[in-house]
């Protein structure tokens, strides 16, 4: 589904360590979270339910229909749901302040070479009125 995914795999594994039951669910929707070629169907499975709640497990996943299993996957995608939120977040936190340093580190590159062009400029001017001095 989503193998342009950059942080799909990122995603799975704190599922794994942070989610109740996420490898339980994952086996119920039949997919493997330690196959990486599993993992960015897994996050667009399971945000999905997760943001469109039982409908959405419902209409996708017709063939879980037991009460206890279908209540254990809309929860567990609804807490995957928030944690991919949280991560998304600080992905998108730490890009715009990586963007901003870079972009400070530019314009002390370009301020450091402007104040050296103007101290070559002041010296060519002295060197080249300073004869005019002593005249």
């Amino acid at each position: 589904m989503l193998d342009d995914c950059k942080y799909c795999a990122e995603f799975v594994r704190k599922g794994i360590q942070k989610v109740p039951h996420f490898e339980e669910v994952c086996a119920t929707l039949k997919l493997d979270p330690k196959k990486r070629s599993d993992q960015s169907e897994i996050v667009q499975a399971l945000t999905s339910i997760g943001q469109f709640g039982t409908i959405r497990l419902a209409r996708k996943y017709p063939d879980v229909t037991d009460e206890a299993v279908f209540q254990k996957v809309a929860r567990t995608a609804l807490e995957f749901y928030w944690l991919v939120l949280d991560e998304r977040a600080d992905i998108v936190q730490r890009e715009a302040e990586a963007k901003l340093s870079e972009r400070d580190a530019e314009q002390r590159s370009e301020a450091q070479a402007v104040e050296r062009e103007v101290a070559r400029r002041v010296q060519d001017i002295r060197q080249k009125w300073g004869g005019v001095e002593g005249s």
